[in-house]
C-alpha cells in the first residue's frame, strides 16, 4: 500500500483536493507511475498555493428571480 502526506499549511485554501486530483490524474493518464505522478501533482499544488491571493470579504451578487 501506498501513503502521501504533506504539511498542514496555515491560511484558507478552497478547492486544493479539486486541484491535486485533477493534476494526478492529467499525469497519470500522462503515463507516469502513481509515484511520480503524485509527486508533480502536490507540486503542482504546492506551487499554486505559494502564489494564491487571499480571500477578500466582499459580497456575492447571486441572481435574482
Amino acid at each position: 500500500m501506498l501513503s502521501f502526506s504533506t504539511e498542514r499549511r496555515k491560511g484558507e485554501f478552497h478547492g486544493t483536493g479539486c486541484v491535486l486530483s485533477s493534476a494526478l490524474a492529467v499525469f497519470i493518464g500522462r503515463g507516469m507511475p502513481v509515484e511520480k505522478a503524485v509527486e508533480k501533482a502536490k507540486g503542482f499544488v504546492e506551487k499554486m498555493l505559494r502564489s494564491a491571493k487571499p480571500v477578500g470579504k466582499g459580497r456575492v451578487k447571486y441572481f435574482q428571480f
